[in-house]
């Protein structure tokens, strides 16, 4: 008997204006696979709360996987561009907790730094807290260890979202939420985001 698909839910965090080609999103390769396709578009607070609006979808896309007997959430915000095979990708990786490799928007914050921070393992060292970089860290391709990654490209499984709550105030103390309950999460080096700017550039991994 051959082994069953496992459902995935892709979470698909809207932001008006759409920033990103949609084209470069709906051409994701599904094929083979259990998918069912969520568009939040739940935006409560002011555009001055959107670290707010980001959580509570995230929020809410948490408890739709755990309601629903989701095996994975597979999240995608409106401002990256999938390569056609992250979704199948992060899944062979066969990890609870990975993500694809995208860099800062330059604009947007004045840097455009890979959002990967390292694992600050024990013990002197120069790692602490700071972005991969290429050659350093890693080559592409590889599969990394890290303690920060982004959500705009993001594979978790069931069983570590049970874990851990994401919180209102600050959606992305859900990464170091996990590091303290020991979870390990990683970033598929292979798998390279684009990043849309806020002028319409796109910030290639």
């Amino acid at each position: 008997m051959a082994a069953s698909r496992p459902k995935i839910l892709i979470h698909y965090m809207y932001n008006d204006p759409w920033v990103a080609p949609r084209e470069m999103f709906w051409g994701l390769n599904k094929e083979g696979l259990d998918c069912e396709l969520f568009v939040n578009k739940f935006n409560p607070w002011p555009k001055s709360h959107d670290q707010k609006n980001k959580a509570e979808k995230m929020m809410m896309a948490r408890d739709k996987v755990l309601e629903k007997g989701f095996d994975y959430l597979f999240n995608v915000k409106d401002d990256v561009i999938l390569p056609k095979n992250a979704l199948q990708a992060l899944l062979d990786a066969g990890k609870h907790s990975i993500g694809g490799l995208m860099r800062e928007k330059l604009k947007a914050y004045n840097r455009n730094d890979y959002v990967a921070f390292v694992l600050d393992p024990k013990g002197p060292q120069d790692s602490d807290d700071r972005p991969a970089e290429h050659k350093k860290d890693f080559d592409f391709g590889e599969i990394i260890q890290v303690s920060k990654m982004a959500i705009g490209c993001w594979l978790v499984d069931r069983a570590t979202l049970a874990k851990v709550e994401f919180k209102l105030d600050d959606y992305e103390r859900y990464f170091y939420d996990c590091g303290a309950k020991n979870i390990k999460m990683f970033v598929h080096t292979g798998v390279r985001c684009g990043h849309v700017d806020i002028d319409g550039t796109i910030i290639k991994a």
